[in-house]
């Protein structure tokens, strides 16, 4: 299984609308030190998933292809930095399952992408995301625009210190099972899948 980065939209990926929404393609700014953080999860083998409540389109502020334009054209801008999965719950509050803080949304991706929640992180910058990624069972849940965490570049210095130990400790093993793989007469093949197994990733 893997491990994921999830993170909210309005206020963490972009800049926050205020009260508002983001109604249009020119209203969303990415926010500072996003790319920089989404760039240093895919590297260490993260998944990266957006899970944003969207309830302008409940309101009937905006549709649904409107919604879809936003990300579509979010994604082409991020090109290889691309969310690997988007989840939207556009519902009014109290007509749904999945609005936050529910952990529905990050379940799904989970189950979707076989995803590893207790090695997983997410971020956001609302009590309830913290809220729905605890119910969820994510093990790392951070709260930007606070003390501890103040920003994205924050968050990526804590991400990467957090995952330094667990990537050193990929890189023994594998050079442990090239080194003593042939000794017990494992192939090529059968090291790579053991390498796999033991990184969670089958």
């Amino acid at each position: 299984m893997t491990p994921a980065l999830f993170l909210d939209r309005d206020g963490t990926v972009n800049v926050s609308p205020g009260p508002g929404y983001v109604l249009e393609w020119g209203q969303f700014h990415f926010a500072p030190g996003v790319r920089e953080l989404i760039q240093a999860a895919k590297e260490r083998g993260f998944l990266v998933i957006l899970v944003t409540s969207q309830q302008g389109v409940g309101k009937g502020l905006m549709s649904q292809a409107d919604l879809d334009d936003i990300h579509a054209r979010m994604q082409a801008e991020l090109g290889p930095l691309a969310f690997d999965d988007i989840h939207a719950c556009t519902h009014l509050d109290g007509t749904c399952t999945c609005r936050k803080p529910s952990p529905e949304m990050i379940l799904t991706a989970a189950s979707r992408n076989g995803i590893d929640l207790a090695r997983s992180w997410n971020v956001g910058d609302k009590p309830r995301d913290v809220e729905m990624g605890r119910a969820a069972g994510v093990g790392t849940n951070l709260l930007i625009e606070t003390a501890d965490c103040p920003d994205l570049h924050a968050v990526r210095e804590r991400f990467l210190a957090g995952n330094e130990d667990f990537k050193q400790r990929q890189e023994r093993h594998r050079a442990n099972l090239a080194a003593l793989g042939p000794a017990v007469g494992m192939d090529d093949r059968e090291i790579e899948r053991t390498h796999r197994i033991i990184a969670g990733e089958e």
